[in-house]
């Protein structure tokens, strides 16, 4: 596992994953970026995610009759963030 330095950056998006997951709904990429408060690419905020991920933050899970992806945060992301 990859050590997730943890920028603001990658707070924000693991505050909004987290914030979802504790209201009971989970986000995927495109609504996560629309609650960002930076200007941010569709390829950027992948990339970011995927570091997240490799660092055991989050996972994603493919939900729902049409396969929707969403952002789930780990126990591990629980508690660094």
């Amino acid at each position: 596992m990859a050590p997730v330095k943890r920028t603001e950056k990658q707070r924000e998006i693991m505050r909004h994953i987290i914030d979802a997951a504790r209201a009971g709904a989970f986000i995927n990429t495109k609504e996560l970026m629309g609650l960002l408060s930076y200007p941010v690419s569709y390829s950027a905020i992948r990339v970011s995610i995927q570091f997240l991920e490799k660092g055991g933050m989050l996972k994603r899970e493919v939900v729902g009759p049409h396969g929707r992806t969403v952002l789930v945060p780990t126990e591990e992301g629980f508690r660094w963030f």
